[in-house]
């Protein structure tokens, strides 16, 4: 009768399992390979082990192997890497974590987990093992993608300032070898792109091998051919229909790269909002694999824990979120009124965001999410905000001053925050999706399409030369300045403040100007698509997301780098919050009058 492997329980939370294949893996002559599993302190195997990297594919387990001379079941990915070892590898340790963390005690697991960036980091080396589709010349993609890494690490090496020349044309693949370009489209669309862990696995450890097939390359090496490549597509007309189309899932992996390089506190928003298109066989690890990477951006971190289901997973993230980062209401423009893929529990706090499926929550530039295009991925300068729209010096409440609970609180599913009301939303115009199904049709074919020209021309306000009370300037350079949130574009990460110098458009183009929108069309539509153009009762230009209704309040929170909207519900007895709002003019602390108008105007909101 055969004996299954039963796992002994790990020493210490630094201990490890480690896999070695036996001298003689496949001496039995039954077909099922022999491997031994020990335990070793981590310390001690600093750079002695290799850690595979892989799409765990179907859970079913539907093969064999022997661990300790026990029988263990494993999925048939797992087994396409195991079978084909070589006999050189025979004597290497691997770390593989469906074999190496008993994957059914959840203490252990949440423990492991928590040490997972440590066993990247120390690992000699990440191996990943890639299956490509039938049909796929893998060797011409990964003997394509080598050559035009060696030329581009030549380019660096030459050009310290980052230039680079049209030498790395040469070695790329002819613009128009269709099979190859489409062989390298299956490669950076490969399942193993959109992996959760993927972004742990590939960029913390000092070196990941990218096995396809049977031919390698490295994590690098795909970069650098990804930066080659958008390169020339930019500069040179035979490869302008390549580009990033081309570069596939693998392009998430880079953006998230360079968003690891931020020093920024908001920088684990910016990964986790990447992280909602990535797959995972547990929807926890979207959150876990995130925390792993950057979660020293929050005070007293937060710990996996498999003995929590995913909906209390992310409450758990909120909550930790609020009471430990350095800029807690960043939260909050993640959250809100949001089309979900996903059923959640019945009276879901609208504080608390998602972070899978799809979503049409818009967020203003203090949330690092992609408002123009690659607009918000950073503020401006060095950690600095873009805006500050909370009053520093208002009485009784100093946020830099006071203790974390003297102005926000958590109370199961009831956040609450200090602050004021400014105005209500009293008029407001319309967003893409109200145009006609024609006029959105054609808004796919051509964004400069109709349907641009008629939300522009209905959010444009009425007495355009007339004086916009709160700066000066006249209605029309206020309207200009409040449709792109007073911003524009930094560079490829970041944002900073002067949207009116990037948008200065003669006062004819708000009646008779489609030709003039046309030419700025890339600066409004996401703005046109996710937002409205509002009046509030005081009279301020307001930038409010698409969910808005007349009458919400548009309030000031304790320490908001903006303004929310929050709607009153009676049947939960508290407030829903619907999204953030861009006030024109008001956000650099000039909102400290309307707390001054009346002692009692520093209240508490409790949202739900």
């Amino acid at each position: 009768m055969a004996h299954h492997y039963i796992y002994e329980p790990l020493e210490t939370p630094t201990t490890l399992r480690l896999l070695t294949a036996t001298e003689g893996i496949w001496a039995r002559g039954d077909g099922v390979p022999d491997f031994e599993l020990d335990h070793y302190e981590a310390a001690l195997m600093r750079s002695n082990y290799t850690a595979l990297s892989y799409v765990w594919g179907s859970s079913v387990r539907t093969h064999t192997i022997r661990l300790n001379g026990k029988i263990f079941h494993i999925t048939a990915n797992l087994w396409h890497f195991l079978s084909g070892l070589e006999p050189t590898a025979e004597g290497r340790l691997w770390w593989i974590d469906a074999i190496c963390i008993n994957q059914e005690d959840p203490d252990e697991k949440s423990e492991q987990v928590h040490g997972m960036r440590d066993i990247y980091e120390n690992s000699s080396r990440v191996f990943a093992s890639l299956i490509p589709e039938p049909d796929t010349d893998a060797k011409h993609v990964i003997d394509s993608i080598n050559m035009a890494a060696d030329v581009m690490q030549k380019e660096r090496s030459k050009y310290p300032d980052g230039k680079v020349t049209q030498n790395v044309v040469a070695p790329m693949p002819h613009a128009n070898d269709g099979p190859l370009w489409r062989d390298y489209r299956k490669f950076t669309n490969h399942g193993y792109w959109s992996r959760a862990w993927i972004v742990q696995e590939a960029t913390t450890a000092r070196l990941t091998t990218i096995q396809y097939g049977r031919h390698c390359t490295t994590v690098e090496d795909v970069y650098l051919f990804y930066e080659a490549l958008n390169h020339i597509s930019r500069t040179n007309a035979d490869y302008s229909h390549l580009g990033q189309t081309h570069s596939g899932k693998a392009a998430r992996l880079f953006s998230i790269r360079n968003k690891r390089k931020q020093s920024t506190a908001h920088r684990l928003l910016d990964i986790l909002l990447e992280f909602k298109d990535l797959s995972s066989s547990d929807a926890r690890d979207l959150v876990f694999a995130a925390m792993s990477l950057v979660g020293q951006d929050i005070d007293g971190g937060m710990r996996p824990d498999y003995r929590r289901s995913f909906a209390e997973t992310l409450k758990d993230f909120a909550t930790q979120f609020l009471r430990g980062s350095s800029r807690p209401l960043d939260l909050l423009g993640f959250c809100g009124t949001r089309t979900y893929k996903l059923e959640l529990p019945s009276g879901w706090p609208s504080w608390v965001p998602i972070w899978t499926g799809a979503s049409t929550n818009p967020h203003l530039p203090t949330s690092p999410n992609n408002y123009f295009q690659k607009l918000s991925r950073q503020p401006q300068g060095d950690g600095v905000p873009i805006y500050a729209a909370w009053p520093e010096d208002i009485p009784g409440l100093q946020v830099e001053k006071a203790s974390r609970d003297q102005y926000i609180r958590i109370n199961g599913n009831t956040l609450s925050v200090r602050g004021f009301v400014v105005a209500e939303i009293e008029t407001m115009g319309m967003c893409l999706g109200d145009v006609s199904s024609e006029e959105r049709e054609a808004l796919q074919r051509d964004y400069s399409s109709r349907a641009v020209f008629t939300v522009l021309r209905n959010w444009v306000p009425k007495d355009l030369e007339a004086a916009y009370p709160f700066t000066g300037e006249t209605q029309w350079d206020a309207f200009l300045t409040t449709i792109v949130a007073d911003m524009t574009i930094a560079n490829d990460y970041g944002a900073q403040r002067g949207g009116k110098a990037a948008l200065q458009l003669p006062l004819d183009a708000s009646v008779n100007g489609d030709n003039v929108w046309s030419e700025n069309v890339g600066r409004v539509l996401v703005p046109l698509n996710l937002h409205r153009f509002a009046v509030t009762s005081r009279g301020h230009f307001a930038l409010v997301v698409h969910q808005a209704e007349i009458g919400d309040m548009i309030v000031a929170l304790a320490g908001g780098e903006v303004f929310y909207i929050l709607r009153w519900k009676e049947e939960i007895n508290a407030f829903w919050l619907v999204g953030e709002c861009y006030l024109h003019g008001f956000m650099d602390g000039q909102a400290r009058e309307y707390v001054m108008e009346r002692p009692d105007a520093l209240r508490w909101f409790h949202m739900k």
